[in-house]
């Protein structure tokens, strides 16, 4: 068990800089909005004595309370010459390691090198393909990853509102769908997508009903099954929303669609095959339900904190992680 203070960040862009190259991302204006507006997001799930790095100027009103928590507020030009027990960010990324690193963080507290170009290759949508084949997807309805861009346009030709999205993005961005009369602008996405990540994922339209991801915890090489959120995206797949329901709730509705403990250890079995050897930390599961093709086990994989185990720690269902 970790003693002593940890640092917590909330850096909501760690998806995008994984698919960058280097450790210089710049994240785009209106995720440092949602990167200061969220600052002290970790105020839910630190302990007192703790801290929190604010990446960007604070604004009075995006400082929520801390829950009369003992947190403090650094900045990065005031990280040198604390120690702290652990460092826990929404996730990691190159450029937040050398930010961290400049600012005098132990290098000990920090992933290597070698551990962040693992979970990139994790973080990639690509991990989707072989996680399917683990736990048994219809082949024609498993995921497809294209280089070409005319194999692409011809995918999306023959599979009206299928989705086409970049191998690393968040919350939906970087996600378009095959729809008639937009093959200009999708030529376009596609081209600029290839330039800057080297492929895209391709996948069939499932008709969903209702989106719900399933979190864990994944930790010496085993993953543990923490619990459910359900949330709200719009027709392209963007993150809207987490719905406030219980856990039995949420149970309640997914059984009575045919779920059972047997999805859950399909999919405990497949993060133990392909992500657990490679990573430690919180992973959410995004996943749906189709009445025309049942349940699709793995949407999207996360390997960062989500505001699914948010919801689960702010609810008290489940002990900080």
């Amino acid at each position: 068990m970790t003693t002593g203070p940890v640092l917590h960040i909330f850096n909501p862009e760690t998806d995008f800089a994984l698919g960058s190259e280097g450790e210089n991302f710049t994240p785009k204006a209106n995720i440092v909005a949602l990167r200061r507006r969220l600052a002290l997001l970790p105020s839910l799930w630190a302990k007192d004595g703790d801290a929190i790095l604010l990446l960007d100027p604070p604004q009075n009103a995006a400082l929520p309370v801390s829950n009369g928590k003992g947190i403090d507020l650094l900045m990065l030009n005031e990280l040198r010459g604390r120690e702290f027990a652990a460092v826990r960010p929404w996730g990691w990324n190159a450029t937040l390691r050398r930010l961290l690193l400049q600012s005098g963080v132990s290098e000990e507290l920090l992933p290597t090198s070698a551990q962040l170009e693992g979970l990139r290759h994790i973080a990639h949508r690509r991990t989707t393909i072989p996680f399917h084949e683990a736990v048994g997807t219809p082949k024609e309805m498993r995921p497809q990853e294209m280089t070409d861009v005319e194999d692409i346009m011809d995918w999306a030709a023959n599979h009206p509102g299928g989705y086409l999205k970049a191998p690393w993005s968040s919350s939906g961005r970087g996600v378009r769908r095959a729809l008639s009369g937009e093959k200009t602008t999708l030529r376009r996405w596609l081209i600029g997508t290839l330039r800057r990540q080297g492929s895209v994922m391709v996948e069939p339209d499932w008709q969903q009903s209702f989106d719900f991801a399933t979190e864990w915890l994944m930790q010496d090489g085993t993953a543990r099954f923490l619990g459910y959120s359900l949330f709200e995206v719009d027709a392209h797949r963007q993150y809207r929303a987490n719905a406030t329901l219980a856990q039995a709730e949420i149970e309640t509705l997914l059984r009575s669609h045919g779920w059972s403990n047997k999805a859950v250890s399909l999919q405990k079995a497949a993060l133990e095959l392909i992500i657990a050897p490679h990573y430690s930390g919180p992973l959410g599961i995004d996943a749906l339900f189709s009445p025309s093709f049942g349940f699709n086990l793995c949407v999207e994989i996360n390997p960062r904190m989500t505001m699914g185990v948010v919801n689960l720690l702010k609810n008290r269902e489940i002990q900080p992680i």
